[in-house]
C-alpha cells in the first residue's frame, strides 16, 4: 500500500530557559507498505523515505549568539522488516497459544552519514489451568 505525508512542526532552539531561535521543520514522507500472511504467518516489509529543511523563522544560522548546529536539508530511508507467528485462541483474552515476532528496524541519513540498526525479539504465551468456579458460602434459606 503506498502511503505519502506533509509535516510541518516548530523547533525550538534553548539555551537554558532562554529562546534563542525558532525554526519550521517541513518534512515530505513517502513509501511503500507490504505484507503477506501464511496461516499463522505473517509477513510485511514497509519502506519508507522522508525529505526535509530548517528555514528559519525568528533567528538564523548566521546568528552569532546561537550554538554551532547543523540546520541543513535531510534525507532519510527507514527500513522494516517484520515476521510473526500467532496461534493464540483470541485476541483480547487468550486462554492457550503463543505469539513471537521478530522485527528489524534500520535508519540511514544521507547528509549526516549516520544509520542506526534494531532488532526486537517478542514472545507471548498463554496456558489456561482450568476453571474458577466460585462457592457460595452463604447458607440456604
Amino acid at each position: 500500500m503506498p502511503h505519502a505525508s506533509e509535516q510541518s512542526r516548530d523547533v525550538d532552539v534553548l539555551q537554558g530557559q532562554k529562546l534563542l531561535a525558532e525554526y519550521r521543520v517541513h518534512t515530505f514522507a513517502y513509501g511503500l507498505d507490504f505484507g503477506r500472511q501464511f496461516g499463522n504467518w505473517e509477513r510485511s516489509a514497509p519502506a519508507r523515505s522522508s525529505t526535509g529543511a530548517f528555514p528559519p523563522q525568528d533567528r538564523g544560522p548566521s546568528d552569532p549568539n546561537l550554538p554551532q548546529q547543523s540546520f541543513a536539508p535531510f534525507d532519510t530511508r527507514d527500513y522494516f522488516v517484520r515476521f510473526t507467528y500467532d496461534r493464540l485462541d483470541d485476541i483480547n483474552f487468550p486462554h492457550r497459544g503463543q505469539r513471537a515476532s521478530c522485527s528489524g528496524t534500520g535508519t540511514q541519513c544521507d547528509r549526516r552519514g549516520q544509520t542506526s540498526d534494531q532488532v526486537t525479539l517478542n514472545y507471548l504465551g498463554a496456558h489456561s489451568f482450568g476453571t474458577i468456579r466460585s462457592r457460595s458460602r452463604c447458607p440456604q434459606a
